[in-house]
């Protein structure tokens, strides 16, 4: 399970979650098989590793559901919305005279692949911030009529569509970090599962040993 979660964050897609849901079933699966055994033995810990795995599969559909959300690809999601979004505001001021404008323009993409790169706040407030400058050189390039209108309802568009964009990334790297916790208490439960058997194996040992040779007497 813990290495399909790494290749799906690898590479993420509908396809990729298929072999952690697997495992993750089949895990659970012969953690209730030992169940009973260990129980007659009076040996605790399945209980509470069991609800640690449902707690890491549930980290992970809420993974799954914020990645599917931000788009899988850069075509779909959130991250398609935007880039169809700030596609439409380039296409129609490629062919504008004003450098200042385009010079903007290429501010707010290298703030936004800033963001994409280091998902940090940092880059959304400096992002806002060069939307006024863009603005005001929009009202020089263009009079008032129906260019202006249509850039202006393009930008309306992108900064939504970044804003919606931003907020889905920082969703997925919040449930990245939540997953990677659920794992490591899995594995600590699993630990300590994995001793308290060996524990009690050693003591069977020990008991078999004062028997036999209490019997050789």
């Amino acid at each position: 399970a813990a290495i399909s979660a790494e290749r799906f964050l690898a590479q993420p897609s509908a396809e990729a979650a298929a072999p952690f849901r697997q495992a993750i079933l089949e895990a659970s699966e012969a953690l209730g098989s030992l169940g009973q055994s260990l129980a007659d033995r009076g040996l605790s810990g399945n209980d509470e590793l069991n609800d640690r795995m449902n707690s890491y599969a549930d980290a992970f559909e809420v993974l799954f559901a914020a990645t599917e959300q931000l788009g899988f690809t850069p075509v779909t999601g959130l991250r398609g919305a935007m880039q169809s979004a700030v596609d439409k505001v380039e296409k129609l001021t490629l062919d504008v005279e004003n450098a200042e404008l385009r010079a903007s323009m290429l501010t707010l993409r290298k703030h936004e692949k800033d963001f994409m790169l280091w998902q940090q706040a940092a880059t959304l407030d400096a992002f806002q911030s060069e939307l006024p400058n863009f603005k005001a050189h929009l009202k020089k390039t263009y009079p008032p009529g129906p260019q202006r209108m249509k850039v202006t309802e393009a930008l309306d568009m992108y900064v939504i569509a970044f804003r919606l964009f931003a907020e889905g990334s920082l969703k997925v790297v919040e449930a990245r970090q939540s997953l990677t916790i659920a794992g490591a208490d899995v594995e600590q439960g699993l630990q300590s599962l994995v001793a308290s058997i060996n524990d009690a194996l050693t003591k069977a040992q020990v008991e078999s040993e004062t028997v036999r040779a209490a019997n050789q007497e």
